[in-house]
């Protein structure tokens, strides 16, 4: 309508002009002026009926849930923050206290990162339905959980676990292929026996399996195992290995001179030959990749075991046990050529 009555009057005003003697060169002017004119208000016409696309700029927002704050943990959501930081989602970090009316302010966000298998829990018996990510959580626990809330369809997991057959090529190139390999597994790893055994066949170790009910049988499981083995394989079964049980573990495998590889860098620090395990980096770095896709919509993968790893060793108990390692970098070089050859 605007366009309309201003198009009007400067045609209007040229036709005066056209008419007034000797005024040729400037209705000359004024026919290009009007055209000109006529250009820009049909562009602006266009634009402002073009809707203008924000989603691609406005950044997502991302949660993460823990329940404590220290160590590994705290390494881990300080590189999670920096991590998702940079691909511009915004990130919040809260720690779970069972205060209910927080679950209210829960919705402004489009991912749930809950840390550890108590804060996974928590989110899971909760009523949202926020897509969650977890972490650090065992693939027993995560097997668990997901027979006990089938509903949740937007959660997934990145395991703890590294692949089985990453722990027996740490395992050939740390001893040698065809290493009798003990394993003790409980009531929720016992799920697990026939994957251990597939990984074991196809990594050409023999593998000898103690099943306990309680922690109390431990002992006697690790000296069976001892007359049996040559290495004891620690699974990351939190009711086996935990804070009451893991130092009597490795005790008593010292004792009966079985080596122990463990699943984590703070069991060679307790006297563990060797670990796997995944640096509070490499897990942030996989976390965002999967997150981005969830946020994305993409994702179809309910579990996710870790990509990369790292290996920590312990020179002195092995020296202690009779054994001699190279170091820990050729250790990981080793292990990913056993990889491409599967």
């Amino acid at each position: 309508m605007i366009f309309r009555m201003f198009n009007n009057l400067l045609g209007d005003r040229c036709q005066a002009l056209n008419k007034q003697q000797g005024a040729g060169l400037l209705y000359g002017i004024c026919n290009a002026s009007v055209t000109v004119v006529r250009l820009c208000f049909f562009v602006l016409t266009i634009s402002a009926s073009v809707p203008v696309a924000y989603a691609d700029t406005d950044p997502q927002r991302v949660l993460i849930l823990h329940h404590q704050a220290s160590g590994f943990t705290q390494q881990l959501i300080t590189q999670l923050q920096h991590d998702l930081s940079s691909q511009n989602i915004l990130v919040d970090s809260m720690l779970h206290d069972h205060q209910g009316q927080k679950t209210n302010s829960l919705n402004k966000y489009q991912l749930i990162i809950a840390i550890g298998s108590r804060s996974s829990k928590e989110m899971l018996d909760s009523n949202h339905d926020t897509a969650m990510l977890s972490l650090l959580i065992p693939e027993t626990l995560a097997l668990g959980f997901a027979q006990l809330y089938p509903e949740k369809k937007q959660w997934h997991s990145l395991l703890i676990d590294q692949p089985l057959e990453r722990h027996f090529h740490l395992i050939s190139a740390l001893l040698g292929e065809q290493t009798d390999t003990g394993l003790i597994l409980g009531q929720p790893s016992e799920t697990l026996r026939a994957d251990y055994q597939k990984a074991a066949n196809n990594t050409r170790h023999p593998l000898q399996i103690e099943t306990i009910q309680q922690t109390e049988q431990l002992a006697e499981a690790i000296r069976l195992l001892s007359q049996r083995s040559d290495v004891l394989l620690m699974s990351a079964d939190p009711e086996i290995y935990n804070k009451n049980t893991i130092r009597g573990i490795l005790l008593s495998s010292y004792r009966h001179r079985l080596p122990v590889i463990g699943f984590s860098k703070s069991l060679t620090h307790a006297g563990a030959i060797a670990a796997i395990y995944s640096e509070p980096e490499q897990i942030s770095q996989q976390a965002v990749s999967i997150a981005r896709q969830i946020l994305r919509g993409e994702t179809t993968e309910k579990y996710y075991s870790p990509d990369n790893f790292s290996v920590s060793l312990n020179f002195q108990v092995a020296r202690s046990l009779g054994y001699r390692f190279i170091d820990e970098d050729a250790i990981v070089q080793l292990i990913k050529a056993y990889e491409k050859q599967r």
